[in-house]
């Protein structure tokens, strides 16, 4: 279990240490990263950040993120999706305003070229609609332990 740290009010630096494995390919762009913000003398304000954003993900809030990502703002408050359905909602006021006031609705102009097509016939189901609907069922005796192995193979399948 790990030792609490008391608070103390004097200001002091306290030192950390953590190791990241080189052989790992994965760690090596993070290695770089963190050279480079040593060099510049930034790596202890980017870990510090690092932390209070992790913390107040894990609260379930966004101050931080907004604060260290500022263009994140917009997507959290107004979208576009926000604007399009606000934009809807004004058009259909428009219409529902000149319906009110005596207007008809007028159909939409047709724009676009005609596609030729083969003229088909309509179909006609006139024929046997007095007779009554026969279903056939047929039963499968393998139908069981079919059913027992592709449930099978698809739970293997899942691990």
């Amino acid at each position: 279990m790990a030792k609490e740290v008391k608070h103390d009010p004097r200001p002091m630096r306290v030192p950390f240490q953590f190791n990241l494995d080189r052989a790992k390919s994965d760690i090596k762009p993070i290695i770089n990263e963190f050279e480079r913000l040593r060099g510049r003398r930034k790596l202890t304000a980017f870990i510090v950040d690092m932390w209070r954003l992790w913390a107040d993900l894990v609260d379930g809030k966004t101050n931080v993120l907004i604060e260290l990502f500022p263009d994140f703002a917009n997507r959290f408050t107004t979208t576009d999706g926000d604007k399009l359905l606000q934009s809807i909602f004004d058009q259909q006021a428009i219409i529902l305003k000149k319906l009110e006031a005596g207007a008809t609705m007028q159909p939409m102009q047709q724009t676009g070229k005609i596609l030729s097509a083969p003229n088909f016939a309509v179909p006609s189901f006139d024929e046997d609609d007095d007779e009554p609907i026969t279903l056939l069922v047929k039963a499968d005796p393998n139908a069981a332990a079919r059913i027992t192995a592709n449930f099978l193979d698809s739970a293997m399948g899942i691990h």
